[in-house]
């Protein structure tokens, strides 16, 4: 039975990966943050898995606890996705947001390193890594000029992931991956926000959608479907960096009227409901950025299942759900 380690795991992205590793067979052992488990809310993604796996409240920056994690369990596969997301960055984050896609990435790839090389290690990538870039499409050969520090923090996570593969033969590889959505994702998040807002607002006829943008792009794409794109990359013989993502772009815009639309029909008038706030972004949009995911789908021959309106109607049903509307 194959033992896998997953950081973060009650994330959006954790309690997919966990999901599929249980379905496969495996051995789930996974982080969280000191005393979330004194917190239901934490554990929402994965109160149906929770008596399948083992979880290990670590703080990912005690070195000396994750030594003695790996030791214990000794695995073969490390999914590492815990960090601070963008939304949740503030200056005060800014340690903990370096640590864990720096500090602990070196750290975790030379545990592997120095105790057990045929351990596979994926790193959770962003997009954020290409920045100011200037091509409206990106592959893995398009530099990377990242603007914000969780980008840099991503970058730095991604070269560190690339001289343990190159340098010390070890089976590590980055998912380069863009925005990916479901009913999992934080409320904070355009995707959900809006189509938990949509909700309310059809459901008592009033209160304000606040976005930066209305024309603001993203390449959004389906967080199952990513996680399984990640498990294949694992499977590869070799590590390497793979974009994930959809290639195609969307709009806030979009958003909005989609997720109206399944509940009120074609062509609502929304736009009384919605209030540009143009000194904040729901997300903080850099470029357009949209990825080509020509590489993943040649190599692992991965294929969506699920379209942008389709996640949009997803996440608005979960909603509906939520509300009884």
């Amino acid at each position: 039975m194959n033992v896998a380690l997953i950081t973060g795991l009650n994330g959006q992205d954790g309690s997919y990966i966990a999901d599929l590793l249980l379905s496969k067979g495996y051995e789930v052992h996974g982080t969280i943050r000191t005393g979330a488990m004194l917190d239901p809310n934490k554990l929402r993604n994965i109160a149906h898995i929770k008596d399948n796996i083992v979880l290990h409240e670590l703080s990912l920056e005690d070195f000396t606890g994750l030594s003695l994690l790996f030791n214990q369990i000794k695995p073969d596969e490390i999914y590492h996705f815990a960090s601070p997301s963008t939304i949740q960055y503030s200056f005060a984050g800014e340690s903990s947001l370096l640590n864990l896609n720096l500090t602990c990435t070196n750290y975790l790839l030379s545990l592997i390193y120095e105790r057990k090389q045929s351990c596979r290690f994926f790193f959770a990538g962003s997009s954020e890594i290409f920045g100011y870039t200037n091509t409206l499409f990106q592959n893995e050969q398009t530099p990377l000029q990242p603007r914000s520090l969780y980008g840099i923090a991503k970058a730095n996570g991604y070269f560190i992931t690339k001289y343990f593969r190159e340098r010390k033969n070890i089976h590590s590889s980055t998912g380069i991956m863009y925005n990916h959505e479901s009913v999992r994702r934080g409320n904070q998040f355009a995707t959900k926000y809006i189509c938990r807002e949509v909700v309310k607002i059809c459901k008592t006829g009033q209160g304000k959608i606040k976005v930066g943008n209305l024309n603001s792009k993203r390449d959004w794409g389906y967080a199952p479907d990513y996680v399984q794109a990640i498990w294949k990359i694992m499977q590869q013989d070799n590590g390497d960096d793979y974009i994930i993502s959809t290639g195609e772009l969307n709009s806030i815009r979009e958003i909005i009227d989609l997720a109206f639309s399944i509940i009120k029909g074609e062509g609502y008038d929304w736009e009384p409901f919605v209030e540009i706030v143009p000194d904040i972004e729901t997300e903080p949009f850099q470029s357009s950025l949209c990825g080509i995911p020509d590489k993943l789908t040649r190599i692992i021959n991965w294929k969506r299942s699920k379209s942008f309106r389709q996640i949009i109607e997803e996440i608005v049903n979960y909603e509906i759900e939520k509300v009884n509307l």
